[in-house]
């Protein structure tokens, strides 16, 4: 980011951002979810580096999970499902001490079984101090590994009012 003049605060993270458009967004997709500029740094500086850089780590689960559980968007079937989903799957590796791959059987199993009742979780007003942003800093992948799990943190406790309902789906996820 070049000066202040450039940046603008993400609608879903709140993070600044580079203002201006990005071939690759898609609003459509999610509705209100990020700012063209967000989504420009999520794609072309973290994952291009995990997936290039650090040839796909065990931590872009998580990554992926986190971006999206503090981009949930407006409310749609789709993005109901990933809300739910997403945090699932924050939780399945903070908290359950799951690898990855399990992560995303569980939650692929969760989808399969469950689709059409997921419900819409109210976002919480704010979704976490540490930001796409923060990580995107990072010098190596262990810094990057360290900086994606307190941001997987800090975006779970962000919404801890509705971790009553998302206890309900992680016992669903878990029966697989």
């Amino acid at each position: 980011m070049t000066s202040s003049d450039d940046v603008i605060e993400c609608n879903g993270c709140e993070g600044l951002v580079p203002d201006g458009e990005y071939p690759g967004f898609r609003p459509d997709k999610n509705p209100g979810a990020t700012s063209p500029g967000c989504w420009k740094m999520f794609c072309e500086e973290v994952l291009v580096r995990e997936y290039s850089e650090w040839n796909y780590p065990p931590i872009h689960q998580l990554t992926v999970d986190t971006y999206w559980a503090q981009h949930p968007g407006e409310k749609t079937p789709q993005t109901t499902q990933s809300v739910i989903v997403n945090l699932v799957g924050l939780d399945l590796y903070l908290h359950k001490g799951m690898n990855p791959e399990t992560v995303r059987e569980k939650l692929d199993g969760l989808i399969t079984r469950h689709k059409d009742e997921f419900t819409w979780l109210e976002p919480p007003e704010t979704r976490g101090d540490i930001t796409v942003v923060d990580v995107a800093e990072a010098d190596d992948l262990d810094e990057h590994t360290a900086l994606v799990r307190d941001w997987a943190r800090a975006v779970w406790d962000a919404w801890k009012p509705h971790h009553p309902t998302l206890d309900q789906w992680i016992a669903r996820a878990l029966e697989s």
